[in-house]
């Protein structure tokens, strides 16, 4: 199992807020959209976007770039680049952003009118995104082109929930998704797409799970074919990914937090939640837990980084903005 070791951190200074969070893998950097101080335009407070590029592990700012005007603000973005790209959601649009120039490019619109719901994957095999679709388009997920931003699929789940969770297993050309009914306490459910056909062709509900329409997550194991879902009651399931009615609970007292984030590193789920505290999971249900922060008010985003072998955890304290990189020994 995988044991802790030091922590870093760096602030993130003159920002009122982290709009989106997004790692590259390859030259192990992290592109981070905020909200300038020096943006005092009342016509575009919150609206104009910097972005900034952090190396790892030394978490130094290497490049300040001039973000684009929207209509609303940043809300997330695709946790990874691509190709050289970072994808930003804003007002049910899609941004890319070139990595080398550190320009903006509108892609499309017709996603998720819930900002704060939008999430997109990367499926490698067909170089295209999927992202969260609306109503209005009658799809619960949206295939488009990465480069041209075209509309070129969309699917509708058999069941109307709001999507919590892409994940690609591209080499079996599937999108497995996970969700809950839209603000209700009810279970999660699990969904998986064919890439090939743009057909829903497994689903099924965790039993026992419960979610209030937050406070739930979600990774998967390729490697191991299995799925892991965090419920709001604090339990840890583990799902086969070929078959999605072989459940197991592992664990049962991670705590209830909306803010809590998890992540899989080395075939270990790590949890961050805002007391500070690293907890981590085996799949077969061993636990250890480390305070490796002072308390935090707001988790933007939980990272593995391959390169430094490390977690990377950006957040908010006593009002200021931090990087945090948790280095990891085997």
């Amino acid at each position: 199992m995988s044991q802790s070791k030091t922590t870093n951190f760096q602030e993130i200074t003159e920002i009122r807020s982290v709009f989106s969070a997004t790692i590259d893998q390859s030259s192990n950097r992290v592109i981070l959209i905020v909200d300038p101080l020096n943006n005092t335009d009342p016509k575009h407070m919150g609206t104009r976007q910097e972005i900034r590029v952090f190396d790892l592990p030394n978490l130094h700012l290497s490049k300040i770039g001039e973000g684009a005007y929207a209509t609303r603000k940043i809300s997330n973005a695709l946790p990874e680049t691509v190709s050289g790209f970072a994808y930003v959601f804003s007002n049910q649009a899609l941004w890319s952003v070139d990595l080398s120039s550190l320009s903006m490019q509108f892609l499309t619109q017709g996603l998720t009118n819930d900002a704060q719901r939008a999430i997109g994957v990367h499926d490698p095999q067909h170089d295209v995104l999927y992202l969260t679709g609306q109503d209005s388009f009658n799809a619960d997920i949206l295939r488009i082109s990465r480069t041209s931003g075209e509309i070129t699929g969309a699917v509708r789940l058999p069941t109307p929930i709001t999507a919590h969770h892409f994940m690609m297993d591209a080499t079996k050309h599937k999108l497995v998704t996970m969700g809950s009914i839209d603000k209700r306490t009810s279970s999660a459910s699990l969904f998986t797409v064919d890439t090939e056909t743009f057909r829903v062709i497994q689903n099924e509900t965790l039993i026992g799970t419960q979610t209030d329409y937050e406070g739930i997550t979600a990774d998967v194991d390729i490697e191991n074919r299995k799925v892991f879902v965090s419920d709001a009651a604090g339990s840890l399931y583990s799902v086969d990914l070929e078959n999605f009615t072989e459940q197991q609970r592992i664990y049962s007292k991670l705590g209830h937090s909306k803010q809590m984030k998890m992540v899989l590193a080395q075939g270990v789920l790590y949890f961050f939640s805002p007391d500070g505290t690293l907890l981590s999971v085996t799949q077969t249900g061993e636990v250890n837990a480390n305070k490796i922060l002072e308390p935090i008010e707001i988790i933007s985003s939980l990272f593995y980084c391959h390169g430094s072998n490390a977690l990377l955890i950006v957040y908010s304290a006593q009002e200021k903005w931090f990087l945090a990189l948790h280095h990891l020994s085997s």
